[in-house]
């Protein structure tokens, strides 16, 4: 916790962490250089750990006269991707001023009560802002940018099921476990179509009577267990009269939205044992693809 950070002339190196400052002087850069890696500057005001009162103008964050500020992101812990950090309350917030003085957050900027400033051609560059505004003045190229790191479109799966047990010629029903698709990409509009498929069901040699076919395999999505973001998904089949058979691949789930977003769903798989089938422990793979 500090009452203040300056630098004037030279280069300041910050270790990973998080730097709580309390004064109204707050983190001040005139002409030096701040660089940290895994940083995050908490602008907090005199009272902390006692939040700030509403309307309180606390610690400020000021670039300028030729600073440069390059800051990068933790990536675990509670502030974790986060570069600064303002107590909601705080109207402080953050300036940059002066040709060639820049701030590169490289991460989220959260001040809620206090603006954001480029003037004088001062340069500000986050992934995300949350602030109560955003001014740019005067008439030399003054820039804030918000540029959002972009993820990918993955899905995740349980590893393996146990689906039970049932004589021949007899039905077994179980869930699968959850299946969640995570779109990651921060697209304005975004889609996908998550895709299921089977393998045989086989035990001993595979012969003819120790394999349970696709065609005896089907699979009901069900509807969404969790959504996170905005997003809009549909299930392939919405209930166990829709189930289809696995002997070709099917749709599980198709989503439209936008943003970062993710939808999660308890799939069930049906088995019909036939009634030549010999005992044993039938294996199989259940595969889900998302594109």
């Amino acid at each position: 916790m500090y009452s203040s950070i300056s630098s004037v002339t030279g280069t300041l190196t910050l270790n990973p962490g998080t730097y709580v400052i309390t004064g109204t002087t707050g983190m001040t850069i005139s002409g030096g250089k701040v660089n940290g890696t895994g940083v995050t500057i908490y602008l907090a005001c005199p009272s902390y750990p006692t939040a700030c009162a509403a309307g309180t103008s606390g610690a400020a964050f000021t670039d300028q006269s030729g600073g440069k500020t390059t800051l990068s992101a933790p990536t675990t812990g509670a502030f974790a991707g986060f570069s600064v950090i303002a107590d909601r309350n705080n109207t402080a917030g953050v300036a940059v001023t002066g040709n060639g003085t820049s701030i590169t957050g490289g991460g989220t900027i959260y001040t809620a009560s206090g603006k954001l400033t480029a003037a004088s051609g001062g340069k500000a560059s986050f992934t995300r802002a949350v602030v109560d505004s955003v001014e740019t003045n005067d008439s030399n190229s003054s820039q804030i940018t918000v540029i959002p790191t972009t993820g990918t479109l993955s899905i995740s799966v349980p590893a393996t099921a146990g689906l039970g047990t049932a004589a021949p010629g007899g039905t077994l029903s179980a869930a699968l476990g959850t299946v969640t698709v995570s779109d990651q990409r921060g697209l304005a509009t975004s889609t996908w179509t998550a895709t299921v498929s089977a393998t045989n069901f086989t035990t001993g040699g595979a012969t003819p009577a120790e394999t349970i076919t696709t065609s005896n395999a089907s699979y009901w999505s069900g509807p969404a267990t969790n959504t996170n973001g905005i997003v809009t998904a549909t299930p392939g089949q919405s209930s166990a009269s829709a189930a289809q058979a696995l002997s070709s691949p099917r749709t599980a789930f198709t989503a439209s939205g936008n943003g970062n977003n993710s939808t999660s769903w308890s799939p069930t798989v049906v088995i019909t044992i036939p009634a030549a089938a010999v005992h044993g422990t039938y294996t199989g793979t259940v595969t889900h693809s998302v594109a």
